[in-house]
Formats: C-alpha cells, structure tokens, sequence
C-alpha cells in the first residue's frame, strides 16, 4: 500500500470539535446521561403528584451541568492548545502501514499504530485515541488530505490498525 501524505495546521475550532467528538463517544458521558435522564424523569413524576417545584429545578441540575461540560471542556483544550506553539504549528504526515510519521517544528516522530485503541471518524475529522492515555488523542482534519480517496484510505487504514493493535 502506497503511503498516504497530509498536511494541516491545528486551529482552534479542530481542537473544540475533536474534543467535544472523543467525549461523546466515551461510555461514562453516556452513562451519566443516562442517569441525568432518570434524574429528570424521577423528578417530573414527583412534582407531577404533588411535589414543590425546587424538585423539578435539582432533576434539572444533572442535563445541565453535562452540557456545560461538552460545551466548557472543549473551549478548555483548545484555549490551552493556542497557548502552546508546538500544538498549533503545521504538520507534515505520512501514514504508512506501520504508522504516522509526524514532522513540524519542533517534531519529527512515528506515531506507531499499535499507540492507539480506536479511531473515531466524524464528518470533517479522524480522531485517533491512544492506548495508554485515553484522555489522549490524534486529530487528523479531513481537509489535510489532497482527495477524498486519500482521506478515505486514511480512515480504512486507521480503523484497521488500531483494531488490529488491540
């Protein structure tokens, strides 16, 4: 298979959307969602037969604060990213089927896959977690990519290794 070669430069909405993508498909979001959910519903049942309505305002607290997060955390990580050169400087890549190899400014490394668990593919980005670190990931922006062919062939490649590595 002939090497796959990208470049992009990390902006700040990559950084809000991949991280906002990596923590909705995380199971404990959807977990406390679940709960949150109950929680709302519990709440309407009890106000419902006769309850004060500070009831329905504390069942309300749960879906609130989980939307904060996927709205606050996000806007976080990139803000922190913006302030570090080496996390918004361009970058040069080649996925082969042993890996990514990463260049850019201040780095110049192979990005084995065997380094991630899954890839998450989302309409305009690759977002590759790492195995030993899953509050850590990979952005790969689909608009890196020359063709959507490439792109596509990224995407294969990644689903593949990273489940093949686990």
């Amino acid at each position: 298979m002939s090497p796959i070669t990208f470049t992009f430069t990390p902006a700040y909405q990559d950084y809000v959307t991949t991280t906002r993508a990596y923590l909705l498909r995380q199971p404990a979001m959807w977990g406390g969602a679940l709960l949150a959910g109950l929680a709302v519903v519990l709440c309407i049942y009890v106000f419902g037969a006769g309850g004060s309505a500070g009831i329905l305002l504390i069942g309300l607290v749960p879906p609130i604060l989980i939307a904060l997060y996927l709205i606050v955390t996000p806007i976080l990580v990139a803000s922190r990213a913006q302030k570090s050169p080496d996390l918004v400087a361009a970058l040069s890549c080649e996925a082969t089927l042993a890996g990514i190899h990463v260049q850019g400014q201040n780095v110049n490394t192979l990005l084995d896959w065997r380094l991630f668990s899954n890839a998450i593919e989302t309409k305009r980005y690759f977002v590759l977690v790492f195995r030993d670190s899953r509050k850590m990931f990979q952005m790969v922006p689909k608009r890196a990519f020359v063709d959507d062919a490439d792109a596509k062939r990224f995407g294969e490649m990644a689903r593949q290794k990273s489940k093949n590595s686990n």
